[in-house]
């Protein structure tokens, strides 16, 4: 719906004013609301620090779109969420693999993780999700 994306394009332009609405609408019954918020927040970065707390409460939502949202968005929001990277270390053996391939390139992101992960996931079955664990785990201890 054209409508929704300029919506979400509304919010992502508002910057950190819209963090406190975003964050709320993680707590909503609907996954698509949910997911859309944490898609949104991810499209932010930096500006959505302060809603790093909460995306860090959803990782382990019952579906796998909020969790890989809220994984994506925590590494766009880069070093500013790295409080949330034991969290993300957790999601490297999630059952989707996306999520586990966006907490890699998310840690990878902000140079934190793990190492006893990390080092886990760089023998995933997933080509993407062993060489991003492999980089972030140089990130982390260059």
């Amino acid at each position: 719906n054209p409508a929704q994306l300029d919506a979400a394009y509304g919010l992502t332009t508002a910057g950190s004013a819209a963090v406190p609405a975003l964050t709320s609408l993680l707590e909503e019954e609907s996954w698509v609301l949910r997911a859309s918020a944490a898609d949104t927040l991810g499209d932010m970065g930096h500006a959505a620090a302060s809603g790093a707390d909460a995306l860090a409460r959803v990782l382990d939502d019952e579906s796998a779109w909020v969790r890989r949202n809220a994984v994506e968005a925590l590494g766009n929001i880069g070093p500013l969420a790295a409080a949330a990277a034991p969290a993300l270390s957790k999601c490297l053996s999630d059952q989707d693999v996306t999520v586990r391939h966006n907490a890699a390139l998310a840690l990878a992101k902000m140079g934190a993780g793990e190492t006893t992960l990390l080092t886990q996931a760089s023998t995933d079955e997933d080509l993407y999700v062993r060489q991003l664990a492999a980089e972030a785990l140089r990130r982390c201890h260059p």
